[in-house]
C-alpha cells in the first residue's frame, strides 16, 4: 500500500517538474522571438525565471 502511494507522489512530482520546465522553455522562446522597437508588444515576465535560469545551458544545447 505504501509503495503505491509513494509511486503516485513520484509521478505527481515528475509531472509538476515537467510542467515548470516546459513553461520556462516557452518563456525563453517568446523572449528570443519578441520584436523590438515600435512593433514590440508588452510582455509579462515569467514568475520563476530567475530560479529556473540554471536550465539555460541545457536548453541552449537542444537547438
Amino acid at each position: 500500500m505504501a509503495k503505491a502511494g509513494q509511486t503516485a507522489k513520484v509521478n505527481m512530482l515528475k509531472s509538476k517538474w515537467k510542467s515548470l520546465k516546459d513553461a520556462f522553455v516557452r518563456h525563453r522562446r517568446k523572449e528570443r522571438e519578441q520584436r523590438s522597437g515600435s512593433g514590440a508588444s508588452c510582455s509579462t515576465s515569467y514568475v520563476h525565471a530567475e530560479q529556473m535560469a540554471f536550465l539555460i545551458p541545457c536548453t541552449e544545447m537542444r537547438r
